[in-house]
């Protein structure tokens, strides 16, 4: 069985980093190239950070967004993007600082309509902007989610 990880010093490389090789392929002695070989850039950092979502809260629902513009590229970056509970009451039994990664579901149950779908989670609206959504019943209690995101950029 080939070793296809290695975090930390590579005996062959002779310098420390993350590699991992293609499947049947060692990772000491690779015979072509690797998928992850951290000596070489492959993205940087464009933009990140992290707020407090906006809220709107009605009939025991709540809806906190947030939207980040960001400058141009020219093209679509890579992104990665999370809501994290922000509030210490765990009011929804979601624990402190944890990533929330929200799903699409249909809940609408009003039969003149048919099924509605609403849609949360984290997209780039464009080249230049990240918006972030979700909805929850949260009845009378109070909820906060922060909007963490960093943009990755090709490196240069």
């Amino acid at each position: 069985m080939a070793r296809r990880i290695i975090i930390g010093r590579h005996p062959g490389f002779g310098v420390s980093g993350a590699f991992l090789s293609r499947p049947g392929d060692d990772v000491v002695n690779p015979t072509g190239a690797l998928l992850l070989d951290s000596r070489y850039q492959n993205v940087a950092v464009h933009a990140e950070g992290r707020f407090r979502m906006g809220r709107t809260t009605g009939n025991g629902y709540s809806t906190w967004w947030a939207t980040v513009n960001f400058p141009d590229l020219g093209y679509r970056p890579l992104f990665y993007g999370s809501m994290t509970y922000a509030n210490p009451h765990n009011a929804n039994a979601v624990p402190v600082d944890s990533n929330y990664y929200p799903t699409s579901s249909c809940v609408n149950r009003d039969t003149t309509l048919g099924e509605v779908p609403f849609f949360f989670g984290v997209w780039l609206e464009n080249n230049w902007t990240i918006k972030a959504k979700t909805y929850a019943d949260t009845g009378p209690r109070n909820a906060d989610f922060d909007f963490y995101y960093i943009i990755l950029k090709r490196a240069t």
